[in-house]
């Protein structure tokens, strides 16, 4: 009887460590996407990787091509998070954050915002999710 309980407590512990990393990740990816929306720069600087590599595709319009592809750095990212917004206008587009896959030490989500949409790779450093690389466009 003791083993069957303790392999149900050990069962019912992985299943709150793996959703806890879920909510990691997600949590990061939200502070990604409050740090553009409330101008709040310090917020990359807490979900971001250093090393971050964001690459992009933008239009004018959705009548409009896109234009080659755009690079950002995490220093540009931490620049434009206090001056995209800073005048901090309500944005009618909501935020949208999805976590499509955790593992160990590697994570990817979606989110989607103002701008357009964003495929976002995280990695699991000192037992913290960071954002390491981005890819998005416009909205279609």
């Amino acid at each position: 009887m003791n083993s069957k309980l303790l392999i149900f407590f050990l069962l019912i512990s992985l299943s709150s460590f793996a959703q806890n990393d879920k909510q990691l990740v997600e949590k990061a990816m939200m502070n990604y996407l409050d740090a553009l929306y409330d101008a709040r720069p310090e917020l990359i600087k807490e979900s971001v990787h250093p090393k971050l590599n964001k690459f992009g595709f933008y239009r004018e319009g959705k009548d409009k091509p896109f234009g080659k592809m755009g690079q950002m750095s995490f220093e540009r990212l931490e620049k434009l998070a206090g001056e995209w917004n800073a005048a901090k206008k309500t944005i009618s587009i909501p935020k949208k954050v999805e976590v499509l896959a955790v593992h160990d030490k590697i994570a990817i989500g979606k989110v989607s915002a103002e701008w357009g949409f964003d495929f976002i790779q995280l990695v699991k450093e000192d037992n913290k999710w960071l954002i390491i690389n981005i890819v998005w466009q416009s909205p279609e």
